[in-house]
């Protein structure tokens, strides 16, 4: 499954158990850019954005860089009512993305390897975070012109 929305085909390309990792790193990538900070600066996913320093025309502008991101709308309100980086990660795949994070969104190959593990009974270890260095890369790709 593709898709032309630079981020929709990162996460389909990705097993439903890293894609909600994936799209933390990828806001943070945002805020990163558009506070202009290097990825040696620590930016706290748990921080208000008005902490961070983003202000009212900073919430519209990154409101408009994730829409185009995403190729879906976000209402201005959520960076108010959820405003860190996590509580926005969240929103958007309850409600921006549920599509992309449901149960039904998985690939063929993903439910059979899904039901093939449940079937013998083999337990699948809790490492199921992105390596950091393939979310960089990620991103990485995404500025690239």
């Amino acid at each position: 499954m593709s898709s032309t929305v630079p981020w929709i085909g990162q996460l389909l390309g990705l097993p439903l158990s890293e894609r909600a990792h994936l799209l933390e790193w990828l806001i943070e990538g945002e805020f990163r850019d558009w506070l202009q900070m290097d990825s040696s600066e620590a930016l706290p996913r748990d921080e208000s954005f008005s902490t961070l320093g983003v202000t009212s025309l900073g919430t519209v502008e990154m409101r408009e860089r994730l829409e185009a991101a995403l190729g879906r709308r976000i209402d201005t309100a959520v960076f108010y009512n959820k405003p860190t980086i996590r509580h926005l990660a969240s929103h958007l795949r309850a409600d921006v993305l549920r599509d992309i994070f449901a149960e039904r969104s998985l690939t063929q190959a993903e439910q059979a390897k899904s039901s093939t593990t449940a079937a013998g009974g083999a337990e699948r270890s809790d490492d199921t975070a992105v390596p950091r260095q393939v979310v960089e890369d990620l991103v990485a790709s995404f500025y690239e012109d």
